[in-house]
């Protein structure tokens, strides 16, 4: 396993302050390559709903973030050896076409190929697959993956490309916790924003409310028992009919 510099120039485990990263002591800077296996391009073929035997896991399957298996296709052909596809946990999908960049890790999944528009990296057994996973969440992951496609007619990207994509690894232990950290945080944030998708109905009700209780005078209705030398509107219904009887004379 090899680890290189950002701007390519050899091997290093930078420190904080060298020049092209800021990274804490004992990390590196790699690539997806160097630290997984050979990428591999999926099955061509095209998805039928009625097929029985492996699913066909596509591009637009993992768009969402997440797969819902029982929506999942099968395959109008099936490859004579489909081992050589079959999904397994710890996989990296990342989508070559369409959602350009898009991943998924597979954690567990029924028996499934995997389609040509998807590429799959497996972490090398001392890197942690989740932590990889979470980088190609990252805001610098997408940043490198603009960078790949900018001037394309239509996005896309290749094995090669991503294979160069650059990537700090910290040591083992700091990956797992890093992991453990990140999901617990995540959770939380996940957390929030079912809460926060509430609001907005929480605020319609509540302006109806306030709607409601400004028009049946609930809403100032101290202010009514204080002021009771004020005009009654019974009178100035009154003043408006004659007002409207006099000018239609």
């Amino acid at each position: 396993m090899k680890f290189r510099a950002l701007d390519g120039t050899g091997p290093s485990a930078r420190r904080p302050g060298d020049q092209g990263t800021d990274l804490p002591d004992g990390w590196a800077v790699t690539t997806l390559g160097d630290i997984c296996s050979h990428p591999q391009y999926g099955w061509t073929t095209s998805a039928d709903k009625r097929a029985v035997g492996p699913r066909f896991l596509r591009t637009t399957d993992i768009s969402g973030g997440a797969v819902d298996w029982s929506t999942v296709p099968g395959c109008m052909s099936v490859p004579e050896d489909d081992s050589r596809y079959l999904l397994e946990p710890g996989d990296l999908l990342i989508s070559r076409a369409g959602s350009v960049g898009f991943s998924y890790l597979v954690k567990e999944a029924p028996r499934a190929i995997f389609a040509s528009y998807l590429i799959r990296f497996r972490a090398h057994v001392l890197v942690s697959s989740e932590y990889v996973a979470l980088y190609l969440k990252s805001p610098a992951y997408w940043s490198a993956i603009q960078e790949q496609t900018v001037g394309i007619g239509i996005p896309n990207v290749n094995a090669s490309k991503l294979k160069a994509i650059a990537m700090p690894l910290p040591p083992v232990p700091e990956q797992k916790r890093i992991v453990e950290q990140l999901e617990a945080l995540l959770a939380r944030v996940d957390a929030s924003q079912g809460r926060l998708a509430k609001v907005p109905l929480i605020l319609r009700r509540f302006r109806q409310s306030v709607l409601a209780a400004a028009c049946s005078g609930r809403l100032t209705g101290d202010w009514g028992d204080r002021n009771g030398e004020v005009e009654p509107a019974s009178v100035l219904v009154q003043r408006l009919r004659e007002a409207k009887h006099s000018a239609t004379r």
